[in-house]
């Protein structure tokens, strides 16, 4: 009975561990996965952002020239 017991409690224990470590890694890797995706998505962003404000200038610009032109 004794060897039954520490064979089971043995392989409960790798059992276990092999778990854990698994899901560490399952775990580890989606969130690795997730912040580049976030990276990649907020860069996309902030150039669509940049692009924006600079056509928004480019515009002003003309306008105002456009103005003392007429002026």
């Amino acid at each position: 009975m004794k060897l039954f017991v520490r064979m089971y409690l043995c392989v409960l224990l790798l059992l276990t561990a092999s778990l854990s470590f698994a899901e560490y890694y399952t775990v580890s890797s989606s969130f690795e996965n997730a912040m580049s995706r976030q990276m990649d998505d907020t860069l996309r962003q902030h150039q669509i952002v940049k692009y924006a404000l600079r056509s928004n200038l480019l515009t002003m610009q003309r306008n105002s020239a456009a103005t003392q032109e007429t002026i």
